[in-house]
C-alpha cells in the first residue's frame, strides 16, 4: 500500500488529495517503477477538471495525476525485455495511471534507462515536454546544419534541463 496524490471526481484544484492505493502490479509490457521524480505538466490540470475524457483509461477514480516519471524499476510484467529490476528509468505511465505516486506502472515500451550523467530530474521531464519539443523540430523539416531562433522560449516545452544557477 503506497500514497498517490490525486482526485476522487472532476473539478478545480480543491478536489484533489493524498490517498491510499495498493502498489499496481505490472501487466505485460508494463514495468513497475518506485518514482523518484514526477514530471508537471499542463495536460494534469485538464484530466482533473475533465476537459480531456477518455485519457483516463476508463478508470474509476479516485485517479492519480501525472504523465511522466523517474524512478527505480522494482518488477516487470511479462514480455518486457531490456529493462532488468533495480534499473534506474525514465517514462510515460500508461493512461490514468498517474505518476504523482510512490509508486506506479510505465508502458515499457515508452520507457527507457536513464543515460549516465543526467539527472532522474532532468530526466523525468523528457518524456512529454522534450518528445513535445523534438516533435515540433521534426515537423519543420529542417536541412542537415540549418540554424533556427527560437523567441520566447519558456515552459517545460521550451526549457527542459535543470534550473539555472542561482545569481549572487
Amino acid at each position: 500500500m503506497g500514497q498517490a496524490w490525486g482526485f476522487g471526481r472532476h473539478g478545480g484544484p480543491e478536489v484533489q488529495e493524498f490517498f491510499d492505493r495498493p502498489d499496481p502490479v505490472p501487466g505485460r509490457g508494463e514495468v513497475l517503477i518506485r518514482v523518484d521524480v514526477a514530471g508537471v505538466n499542463p495536460l494534469d490540470h485538464l484530466l482533473r477538471a475533465g476537459l480531456v475524457p477518455g485519457l483516463d483509461g476508463g478508470r474509476p477514480f479516485p485517479l492519480v495525476l501525472g504523465m511522466e516519471a523517474a524512478g527505480t524499476v522494482l518488477a516487470l510484467g511479462e514480455d518486457v525485455d531490456g529493462l532488468e529490476v533495480g534499473d534506474a528509468v525514465f517514462g510515460f505511465a500508461l493512461t490514468g495511471g498517474g505518476t504523482y505516486a510512490e509508486t506506479t506502472v510505465l508502458s515499457a515500451a515508452n520507457t527507457a534507462r536513464i543515460p549516465a550523467g543526467l539527472s532522474a530530474t532532468v530526466a523525468a521531464t523528457l518524456p512529454v515536454a522534450g518528445t513535445t519539443a523534438v516533435d515540433a523540430l521534426d515537423q519543420l523539416g529542417l536541412p542537415a546544419g540549418a540554424t533556427i531562433l527560437v523567441n520566447g522560449v519558456g515552459g517545460g516545452v521550451g526549457r527542459a534541463g535543470p534550473p539555472a544557477p542561482a545569481r549572487p
